[in-house]
């Protein structure tokens, strides 16, 4: 019988982390990251979640700012003092709509910490069958398409095997032509981060022509019509990312025939729970489903691979190797790409990694303890 726990006191941070290199997509540029880490104390236990929200609403609406308010305001103090005897069968915020980063961040420091208690790995325990997940990596905007090209050969040479790439209005139909001229048989996505209106339809209708795995999210989040008559149109499977918000928008995107595939990603459709939901219902229907990454420190990232590891998992992940992301990570060990192209879960219990608490020290902006 599993043991329970008791969730004594929570202590949100607010931490700055330097990005290694800098990444541009459609809705930005960074090179510093402020990161919400959420530690949860049972006992003598201690479980680790992050927020993936941003510090600007161009990718989600929610951002650090008010993921910040949500946790120490609301989410955390009604988690103080409450029992947990199994995780999954537990729906923590039943009264609080949205907020799906927020949610997040608290769930899986919760669920981090039951693990731990109960020695059990958070992959093994929400039903994954292996610790070894494929990889692929997500390269953001370049300046020019040859730049890009040389990224994609020092890729390969570092064992990735399957590549995402960001396309933006104007840097779309000749950069992926160069892309694929170069690299004929490379397995290539892009993705667009919904930087595309509906009277743009015709231009990414050419991209049938690049034997591409899928298009990512080419519209905004809530233009569905655009999506559905896109996806009747292509032979590329049309894949959607930031419209899948919960549950019910995926099997609505599903049943509707609105796309081919879904990115799921659980700091988006807020935490774990919600995630085994949305992949059980893949699952049951042989629906493409892969795991994406949000920028994540390894705390966060060791969470969302755990996903990678269960049953009906269709595509390589977009998480890459730690060093990919910071100058530092807060956890460890770090991960790494073997030369077949996956990455390893550590063995331990909870999501496996180590916190750098002196690291996270250092790099905190503020922090909050509850009860104060």
């Amino acid at each position: 019988m599993p043991e329970k726990i008791r969730i004594d006191s929570i202590e949100i941070r607010l931490v700055r982390l330097q990005v290694r290199g800098s990444f541009r997509a459609s809705y930005g540029q960074r090179a510093t990251s402020n990161r919400i880490l959420v530690m949860v104390r049972a006992g003598d236990i201690e479980g680790w979640g992050e927020c993936v929200a941003m510090e600007h609403p161009y990718y989600w609406p929610e951002t650090v700012s008010s993921a910040w308010s949500t946790l120490v305001d609301i989410l955390a103090p009604d988690c103080i003092g409450k029992v947990i005897s199994d995780p999954k069968e537990e729906m923590l915020f039943p009264r609080v709509r949205g907020n799906q980063m927020a949610k997040h961040a608290l769930e899986s420091a919760i669920w981090d910490a039951w693990c731990r208690t109960n020695s059990i790995p958070l992959y093994s325990y929400i039903g994954g069958t292996t610790r070894e997940v494929r990889a692929g990596i997500s390269l953001g905007l370049y300046k020019t398409a040859g730049e890009l090209c040389d990224e994609i050969n020092k890729r390969l040479q570092e064992g990735y095997k399957w590549f995402k790439i960001k396309i933006e209005p104007g840097k779309d139909l000749d950069y992926v032509r160069r892309v694929r001229d170069e690299f004929p048989r490379l397995p290539l996505s892009v993705d667009a981060n919904g930087a595309y209106t509906g009277d743009q339809i015709e231009t990414l209708k050419h991209l049938d022509e690049f034997g591409l795995e899928m298009i990512e999210q080419p519209f905004a989040p809530t233009d569905l019509v655009d999506h559905r008559e896109l996806a009747e149109s292509l032979a590329t499977p049309v894949c959607l990312d930031e419209s899948v918000v919960d549950f019910e928008s995926a099997r609505s995107l599903i049943e509707l025939h609105i796309c081919d595939a879904i990115n799921l990603k659980p700091g988006r459709v807020g935490g774990l729970r919600e995630s085994l939901e949305i992949h059980r219902l893949c699952y049951s229907l042989g629906f493409p489903l892969w795991v994406g990454g949000m920028f994540e420190t390894n705390i966060g990232r060791a969470t969302s691979l755990a996903l990678c590891t269960l049953p009906g998992i269709t595509l390589p992940s977009d998480m890459s190797a730690s060093t990919n992301y910071f100058e530092r990570d807060v956890a460890y060990p770090n991960f790494e790409i073997s030369d077949t192209g996956t990455l390893l879960l550590p063995e331990g219990p909870g999501t496996g990694v180590e916190i750098d608490k002196d690291y996270i020290k250092e790099s905190t902006i503020k922090v909050q303890r509850l009860p104060d």
